[in-house]
């Protein structure tokens, strides 16, 4: 397994293994709860559940995003470019009306999710790969960490 994440009510856990696909389990027992979610074309390496819980995006080392509707497994948008490089961290907005996607090409990128467009420039800055991204609770910052040992808050309001 090399991504997981929980819905916010904490009754599922989605899981990405090397196969591709995106498995979706009952907490509480441990058990699949629909059949896999497919369409990448590599191994997904990271895994954001919406505020809501009704969707969930995922990255991959296909170096694309897509996001899914959870109850109907669609995919929502897809083939998103992450960058140049694999997409290493995902996160949705706490409002869900933005995505944002760290990668292996030290950039950070960020889309409306309704229309699949960049709304700010890639944010650049770290001299190595992001790890891990977070938007602030009030989504106008976005947090990144990264191998080069930095962590960095980035304003969002200023485009």
């Amino acid at each position: 397994v090399s991504a997981v994440a929980l819905s916010p009510d904490g009754t599922r856990v989605f899981s990405g293994p090397w196969d591709r696909t995106i498995r979706a389990w009952d907490a509480r027992r441990g058990s699949e709860v629909c059949p896999p979610f497919e369409g990448h074309i590599h191994w997904i390496t990271s895994i954001a559940v919406s505020g809501d819980g009704t969707r969930i995006l995922l990255g991959s080392y296909d170096h694309t995003l897509r996001i899914w509707d959870v109850a109907t497994r669609q995919v929502l948008l897809q083939s998103l470019p992450g960058g140049t490089g694999t997409v290493t961290a995902v996160a949705f907005s706490p409002d869900g009306t933005r995505i944002a996607a760290g990668s292996w090409d030290k950039m950070i990128r960020v889309w409306d999710t309704e229309t699949g467009q960049p709304v700010t420039r890639p944010l650049q800055g770290h001299t190595e790969m992001v790890r891990a991204i977070c938007f602030s609770p009030d989504g106008t910052c976005l947090a990144s960490a990264s191998a080069d040992t930095m962590v960095r808050v980035w304003d969002l309001t200023d485009g």
